[in-house]
Parts: C-alpha cells; structure tokens; sequence
C-alpha cells in the first residue's frame, strides 16, 4: 500500500533541519523529538505515494546526503540515521534500567519534592472532586490463573496493618484502600 511520504523541515534560510518518513498527518503532529516549524510553510514534502521501505529507504539517502549534526557531519538535526522507522521502538529497554542510584541522588531528589506537597485546601478540593466517584475495578474480578499469580508473588510477603487517623478502623492493605481514607476524612 502506497500511503507514506518523506518530509522535511525547514529553516527560516530554507535549509532544512529535519528529514522524516511518516503518513497521514505525521508531518505536522507535535509529537516529535525535533520541534516542529511554527510557519507551516516550512514544512514540505518531497515524496509521497510511497510503500514503506520505499519510504525508508529515501529517508535515509537524504539523511546521507546531508550529514547529521550530532556527528559532525552535515546540517540535519535527526538523532538516527533513518531508515528503521518506528519498529522495535515499543518494547525498548530504558538506558538506565538495573541501575542503582546513589544514596545523595536519592536524598538530592526526595528534597526536591518535598517542596510539591499538597496543601490543606489543595488535598480537600480533590477529596471534593473524587468523592462519589465509581472505581474503575467495580463489578470486576480477576481471573482465577491472575489471582493464583498474585498470590505467589504475594507468598511470605508481611501484610501490614493500617489504621485510619480519622475512624480509628484497622484493617490490611486490602481492607483499607486510599479512597477509603479520602472518603473517611470528610463525612
């Protein structure tokens, strides 16, 4: 199916920045990494009914042609040399997966987000907006291979009890859940 299309973004100069493959309105979403030309203008195609590896594979002849900054080599602003489109990105693993942070970072970013603490009015105004509202889990139940799951998971796994600060009623996690809480403090 011939539905894609090669694009590039301009510069003010009409150089371009950016050289793309997509379809449908890929060319003028948002969503990228690269920013997209305020004045539409600056955005044009160069190719369109395209099949996809037709697509990719201009991509990354234009990417060649003109050199990637990040390299060094040309005027382009894209982090990849093209042609790979979005496969394997779903599903990629994050750079800093299985890494363990320092005990500074971790005390530097718990410091910094002391100072977004709800206030007393903000915290009421979301009980006021919560409140009545139906869970989402209601009238559902998991099935029994995920309930056996989660019960091996859960296996030697100390259960603690918790109290509500506002009835006094002391019960498990499961007992006593944060709406139970947010509900409980305002009747």
């Amino acid at each position: 199916m011939s539905t894609y299309y090669v694009y590039q973004y301009l510069r003010e100069d009409l150089t371009p920045y950016y050289i793309g493959k997509g379809s449908g309105r890929r060319a003028w979403s948002k969503n990228h990494t690269i920013p997209v030309p305020p004045d539409k203008s600056r955005i044009t195609i160069i190719a369109c009914k395209l099949t996809e590896s037709e697509a990719l594979l201009l991509e990354t002849k234009l990417i060649s042609y003109y050199g990637r900054k990040d390299l060094n080599t040309g005027i382009l602003r894209n982090r990849t040399s093209g042609g790979e489109g979005t496969k394997g990105v779903v599903g990629k693993i994050a750079w800093n997966k299985g890494q363990k942070q320092s005990p500074e970072y971790i005390d530097k970013r718990r410091k910094s987000l002391l100072k977004y603490q709800r206030t007393a009015q903000h915290q009421l105004n979301l009980n006021q907006a919560l409140k009545g509202r139906i869970p989402t889990f209601l009238d559902k139940n998991h099935s029994e291979k995920t309930k056996k799951k989660l019960s091996e998971i859960n296996k030697g796994k100390p259960q603690p009890k918790l109290t509500c600060p506002h009835c006094l009623l002391t019960g498990g996690q499961a007992n006593l859940k944060r709406y139970h809480f947010n509900n409980c403090k305002l009747q």
